[in-house]
């Protein structure tokens, strides 16, 4: 899938490359860590260069053919990082590839200690993330969020 849903002009952390750690930070506190276990083929993007309107999330990092990871390092506003992701999806991808790929939302927060995840605009975005695919998911954990991918 590189390069077919994230425009050429996004700035590549690594292009279609096989890395076993992704690590992906906001100052000292703030953290994002991905282990790709199975070492397959990664992009990582930063879209500060990509033009779209509106508000759009730090990263994306694409796995393979069907997989794209949004990553939010915010200090806490939570509810802005869902909508900067929620922007992102709709202004990147098509709505016919949207029932074809897995998305992952995640958000850090740096000053939540404990994310009200009960707010309705949230759960929201969790019923529309899994209306495109039954496997994609949102997660929010304060501070550092590190998974296998």
């Amino acid at each position: 899938m590189y390069n077919q849903v994230i425009p050429e002009i996004a700035y590549h952390l690594c292009r279609n490359e096989i890395k076993s750690t992704i690590s992906l930070s906001l100052g000292k506190k703030t953290s994002y860590i991905a282990n790709n276990i199975g070492k397959s083929k990664v992009s990582v993007m930063n879209l500060d260069k990509v033009n779209i309107y509106g508000e759009k999330t730090d990263y994306i990092i694409e796995k393979g053919e069907d997989k794209l990871i949004f990553v939010e390092l915010k200090d806490s506003d939570i509810i802005k990082a869902i909508g900067q992701i929620d922007n992102t999806i709709e202004s990147l991808i098509a709505n016919s590839r949207k029932s074809s790929i897995i998305i992952l939302a995640r958000i850090i927060p740096t000053k939540v200690y404990s994310p009200d995840l009960r707010d309705n605009r949230f759960k929201r975005f969790e019923l529309k993330l899994k209306s495109y695919h039954p496997e994609n998911s949102i997660r929010v954990k304060s501070n550092i969020l590190e998974e296998t991918i």
